[in-house]
């Protein structure tokens, strides 16, 4: 029966997540162990004025994807110590990943190694570590996607993004 509850389930926060590869690393790391993560995408429009027209038109000539996050400092290793790494660097090119444990086009789930994935190149800048009394230090900072998605999989255990097609 179409709109039916029936063998429905939740996607969860921790269905998505989100990977980046570094400049000098060899596989994705999972970025996600983290406080927020916010995508925003905002769209690029053309708005011509005519002087004949009470409705003016909007035209989408494209959009920019920014996300901006914050995660408590945790060391040694993971995310955070690639975060600290740049804090003083500008403009990081990166590789961005983000996953779904749920295939919305074959309407099922993924199997572990086989995420869906959407992959892309990035730009990211931290911002400088934060404190607050009696808190964790904090690492902030933005990644803005600067080029198109590519679809594929992912495999969380190995790190790797594969492009659909190359399965």
């Amino acid at each position: 029966m179409p709109g039916s509850s029936e063998n429905r389930t939740i996607i969860a926060s921790y269905d998505l997540q989100h990977y980046l590869k570094f400049p000098d690393g060899d596989s994705y790391i999972q970025v996600t162990e983290i406080n927020t993560f916010d995508p925003e995408r905002e769209a690029k429009s053309y708005e011509p004025e005519y002087i004949d027209k009470q409705t003016q038109p909007v035209f989408n000539l494209g959009r920019t994807d920014t996300i901006s996050f914050e995660v408590d400092a945790f060391g040694p290793g993971g995310a955070q110590q690639e975060f600290a790494k740049h804090e003083d660097d500008q403009n990081v090119s990166v590789e961005y990943v983000r996953t779904c444990a749920y295939d919305f086009e074959q309407g099922e789930a993924c199997a572990a190694d086989a995420l869906v994935a959407k992959h892309a190149t990035a730009i990211l800048n931290m911002n400088p570590i934060s404190q607050e009394a009696s808190a964790p230090a904090r690492l902030t900072g933005t990644i803005v996607i600067n080029s198109d998605y590519d679809k594929g999989t992912f495999a969380p255990s190995t790190g790797t993004y594969t492009p659909k097609g190359q399965e």
